[in-house]
């Protein structure tokens, strides 16, 4: 789950994918190419829910370089116009539609779902920054969820859904030393925890489709040395190998990160990157190195994605 900007933001970083989209097409002309030779497949048509936000976009732009017919779902008519007149992919627009996907309407959902093979759930709501990110905000994210795989479930076309999550996910607990020192996927927070704080999660939506779960990690978990941060590109080519892979056996829960934030430094670099100075991190020394979190299930599906995918274009 994420958060969208203002407009003004998110039309600065439509600008930015744009451009990083034509500078990646106009070095990779033959995956784009080789790739669109089996794009009448219903596997190549898929759906990304929050189609304006910096997630949803980066996650469409590396599907259109991998040959796919790409939905971007948007919640209202003022996104599609924002959509239409930023041309984010017009070298590439005979594989884009905007239709609308409102997440808290399954029906609308399941609409635009119907003829997508996949689905990737990137939703974000507008929170107008961390400090908007209220209770009941929260609520709306843990019910667009829902939404998401009851549309999924009652769509015949959709086989595959790669769901975006949090490390949270992972580490909500009374203390965190409850797990041992190794933070993987293995791990889950504790559900009755999360209900008592009202931390809202999703648990066990696993149903007639396979659904995996990428866990981004970008929170306060800095004096634990849990606090981690990733490229956007590097998490859009993480979903579209995750979902390619599940034909080949990927499934479940993948952690996706860059870099642990341990030094003070980095994180107050991190902190005015964000523009959130004191809000989200509050340490007086370097965190310490009490867990070591780890994403070897991913790096081991993004190597065998390189294998194939070189195969593939040889």
């Amino acid at each position: 789950m994420g958060i969208i900007r203002t407009m003004e933001s998110l039309k600065a970083e439509m600008e930015e994918i744009k451009t990083m989209i034509t500078q990646t097409i106009q070095r990779k002309p033959g995956e784009d190419l080789v790739a669109s030779q089996a794009i009448e497949s219903r596997e190549k048509v898929v759906c990304v829910t929050s189609g304006v936000s910096y997630l949803g976009l980066s996650v469409a732009g590396e599907l259109l370089l991998r040959g796919y017919h790409v939905r971007l779902g948007v919640e209202n008519e003022e996104h599609m116009e924002k959509l239409g007149e930023m041309e984010v992919f017009a070298s590439v627009r005979h594989r884009v539609q905007v239709v609308m996907a409102k997440v808290m309407e399954v029906e609308s959902l399941c609409e635009a779902f119907n003829g997508c093979h996949g689905v990737f759930h990137t939703s974000a709501f507008d929170a107008g920054g961390i400090s908007g990110y209220t209770k009941h905000l929260a609520e709306l994210e843990a019910k667009a969820g829902e939404n998401v795989i009851e549309a999924c479930s009652r769509t015949s076309s959709v086989r595959k859904c790669v769901f975006t999550s949090s490390l949270l996910a992972c580490i909500w607990r009374p203390t965190v030393s409850s797990f041992g020192p190794a933070i993987d996927e293995s791990c889950w927070s504790q559900e009755s925890f999360c209900r008592d704080k009202k931390i809202m999660l999703l648990f066990n939506y696993e149903k007639f489709y396979e659904i995996l779960v990428i866990h981004l990690s970008a929170h306060e978990m800095f004096a634990s040395g849990l606090l981690a941060t990733v490229n956007v590109a590097k998490v859009a080519k993480a979903h579209v190998a995750a979902y390619e892979e599940m034909s080949r056996g990927a499934a479940g829960r993948y952690i996706c990160f860059d870099k642990v934030i341990r030094a003070t430094e980095d994180a107050v670099e991190l902190q005015q990157q964000m523009k959130i100075a004191g809000r989200l991190i509050q340490f007086t020394q370097d965190a310490l190195p009490l867990y070591d979190l780890r994403n070897a299930k991913l790096r081991k599906l993004m190597s065998v994605y390189r294998q194939c995918t070189h195969t593939t274009y040889l």
